[in-house]
């Protein structure tokens, strides 16, 4: 029987594009978490939270020296945790759903158990 062109063929091996998850709105996963750790975390002696904070007359620590800006880091790996999970076959969202899902859960342990 002659191949036709227009149909698939049935056993043909998968192509690179077919592996692959195309980019989307769980593409943002990975990037809002890599945004939540620059925020939250001194890197080379500069953090973006306390600098955008401290540009809008906000504090970033308290008194008693909780630093608010792992707080606000939420924002960012809440969404990147539910776009990870939602469009998991997209390029990077489960890497990034995944990694979100492990910061919420260290963060908020941490949070209880020391109160950092």
């Amino acid at each position: 029987m002659p191949y036709r062109y227009d149909e698939p063929e049935q056993n043909a091996p998968a192509r690179d594009t077919d592996r692959q998850g195309k980019l989307g709105w769980g593409s943002l996963s990975l990037p809002l978490v890599v945004l939540a750790l620059v925020w939250s975390f001194r890197i080379g002696g500069f953090c973006l939270g306390d600098a955008v904070l401290g540009a809008l007359s906000l504090p970033a620590w308290s008194d008693g020296g909780t630093h608010y800006t792992v707080f606000y880091a939420y924002l960012f790996l809440v969404p990147a945790f539910l776009l990870g999970q939602r469009f998991r076959g997209q390029l990077f969202a489960r890497t990034g759903g995944w990694f979100a899902g492990f910061l919420l859960a260290a963060f908020t342990l941490l949070y209880v158990l020391i109160g950092v």
